[in-house]
C-alpha cells in the first residue's frame, strides 16, 4: 500500500530521469522481480503449457463429437483410453525416474541416460504394438465393440508417434525448457486442429481418420525437435539395460500406484459400453470433455503446490504445511466451487453448445461431474501433504478406496440410471478417497514430530 501510495510524485520531489534504470513505481517493481524469478517464469510457461495441451484436446473432442453420432464418439473415446492407458504407463516406467535420476549425473553420463531412456521409449511402443494386436485379435472373435476395429488399426501407425511426442514433451519439462514444450505442443495444435476442422467443414471427419491426424500432427512435431535439439544423445545397449533395471526399484511403485489411482477413466467407459452401449459411452466422454477444462487448472496449481508444500513442510514443519494445504484447498473449493454451481445452474447449456442438440438433457450428469472434479481438488491437496512429509505410500490406501467405492456404485445404479449412475460412482469414490485421504494425513501429521524435536 505504501508503495502505491507514492507513486506519484509529490510536487517538492523531483521526477525521476528518463534514463533511470529503476523501475518508476511498485507496480512495476513487483513485475520486474516477478519477471526475474525463474521459478514464477516457469510456472507461468508450464501453465500455458498445460493450457495448449487442454485446449488441443477439449478442441479435438468437440470437431469429432458434433458431427458424428454418440456411438462414434464412444469409440473415439474407447481408443483414446488405450492412448492414455499406454502414456501413463509410460510416464511412470520412462519419464517420473528420468525426473529423479537424471540431474545426479555428470556430462556423457547425462547423455548415455538420455539416450538410454529414449531407447526405453521405443521399447514401450513396441510393448504397446503387440498389446494393439491383441485387441484386433479379440475385436476379430466378436469381444468388444466391433466399430472399435479400425480406430485401433489406424492407432498401430499413429501410438508410437502420440507417446515419442508425449516423451519429448517431458523431457523438455524436466529440464525446464519450457519454450520448448511449447513450440512442440502449439506446432500439434495447430496441425491437428487445422486440419480436423477442414475434416469437418467438408464432411469428411471420421474417427479412425481423426485419430490418423493426430498421429500426424505428433509426427511432425518430433521430426522438427530431433532436427532441432540441443541435449546430446548417446547410446548403449548395455547401459540401457542397466539404466532400465536401476529405474525399475523406483518406477515399479510409481506404477503401481499410478493404475490404481487411474484405473477408473481408464475402466469407465468399457463398462459403460458393455452395459449399456457405446452411445452412452459417447454421453459420458461428450460430459468428461467439458468438465475435463477445469482439470487445467487442478494441475497448474498442483504444479506450485508440491514444491511449496515440501518446502513449507522442510522450514515450518507441520503447522506450515497445514496452512498451506488449508489456503490450497480453499482456492480448489472458492474457483472449482463456482464452476460447479455455474454447471449446476446452466443445465445442459455447455454440451449442447459445444456437442449439439443430440446431447440435450444431460445436464445432471454434467453437473455430477463437475461437483467430481472439485472432490478430486481436495482429494489431490491431501495427497500432496502426504508426499510433503515423504509418506507417498500412503495414498494406496485412499486410491484403493477410491477404485472399490467407484466400482460397487456404477455396477449398482448404471443399469436402471444409465450414465447418471456412472456419474454418481464416479463421485462417490472420488469423495470417499479424498475422505481416506484426509484421515490418512491427519493420522500421520500426529506422529510426526516438530522441528524442535528434530
Amino acid at each position: 500500500m505504501q508503495a502505491l501510495a507514492t507513486t506519484v510524485p509529490e510536487p517538492h520531489e523531483p521526477r525521476a530521469r528518463r534514463d533511470d534504470p529503476r523501475p518508476a513505481n511498485g507496480v512495476t517493481r513487483l513485475i520486474a522481480a516477478a519477471i526475474a524469478r525463474p521459478d514464477l517464469r516457469n510456472g507461468t510457461l508450464s501453465l500455458l503449457d498445460q493450457a495448449v495441451v487442454s485446449a488441443t484436446s477439449f478442441g479435438t473432442s468437440v470437431l469429432i463429437g458434433r458431427p458424428s453420432s454418440k456411438e462414434e464418439l464412444g469409440v473415439f473415446y474407447l481408443a483414446l483410453t488405450i492412448v492414455y492407458l499406454a502414456r501413463g504407463i509410460q510416464e511412470q516406467l520412462v519419464s517420473a525416474p528420468y525426473v529423479v535420476y537424471y540431474h545426479g549425473r555428470r556430462d556423457e553420463a547425462q547423455a548415455l541416460y538420455t539416450g538410454s531412456s529414449l531407447l526405453h521409449q521405443l521399447g514401450l511402443s513396441a510393448v504397446a504394438l503387440v498389446i494393439l494386436l491383441g485387441i484386433l485379435g479379440l475385436l476379430s472373435i466378436g469381444i468388444g465393440p466391433p466399430g472399435l476395429a479400425p480406430a485401433v488399426w489406424v492407432l498401430m501407425g499413429a501410438l508410437p508417434f502420440l507417446q515419442l511426442r508425449e516423451f519429448i514433451r517431458r523431457l523438455a519439462i524436466a529440464h525446464l525448457q519450457m519454450g520448448t514444450a511449447i513450440a512442440i505442443d502449439v506446432c500439434v495444435a495447430l496441425f491437428q486442429l487445422g486440419t480436423l476442422g477442414a475434416l469437418f467443414y467438408f464432411e469428411l471427419l471420421s474417427v479412425p481418420l481423426a485419430y490418423g491426424v493426430m498421429g500426424a500432427a505428433c509426427a511432425i512435431a518430433c521430426c522438427g525437435w530431433l532436427f532441432a535439439k540441443r541435449r546430446p544423445l548417446q547410446f548403449a545397449w548395455a547401459g540401457a539395460v542397466a539404466d532400465w533395471w536401476h529405474n525399475w526399484g523406483f518406477a515399479r511403485w510409481a506404477l503401481a500406484s499410478h493404475l490404481i489411482g487411474f484405473a477408473t477413466p481408464y475402466v469407465m467407459p468399457w463398462i459403460i459400453t458393455a452395459q449399456r452401449g457405446s452411445a452412452d459411452a459417447g454421453v459420458f466422454a461428450a460430459c468428461v470433455s467439458i468438465v475435463g477444462t477445469a482439470s487445467m487448472f487442478i494441475t497448474g496449481l498442483a504444479a506450485f503446490l508440491i514444491p511449496r508444500a515440501a518446502m513449507a513442510f522442510s522450514q515450518g514443519g507441520v503447522r506450515e504445511l497445514r496452512r498451506i494445504l488449508r489456503v490450497a484447498a480453499a482456492v480448489y473449493a472458492s474457483v472449482l466451487g463456482a464452476f460447479a454451481l455455474f454447471v449446476l445452474l446452466s443445465g445442459d447449456f455447455l454440451l449442447v453448445l459445444a456437442f449439439g442438440g443430440k446431447y440435450a438433457g444431460y445436464g445432471a450428469v454434467l453437473g455430477v461431474l463437475a461437483l467430481s472434479m472439485m472432490a478430486l481438488s481436495m482429494g489431490l491437496t491431501a495427497g500432496v501433504g502426504l508426499w510433503a512429509i515423504d509418506r507417498p505410500d500412503a495414498n494406496i490406501a485412499a486410491d484403493m478406496c477410491t477404485l472399490i467405492v467407484t466400482l460397487i456404485i456404477v455396477f449398482c445404479l448404471l443399469q436402471p440410471l444409465g450414465v447418471l449412475g456412472a456419474a454418481l460412482g464416479d463421485l462417490g469414490g472420488k469423495v470417499a478417497g479424498a475422505l481416506v485421504r484426509y484421515a490418512t494425513l491427519r493420522r500421520l501429521l500426529k506422529t510426526v514430530p516438530s522441528l524442535s524435536e528434530a
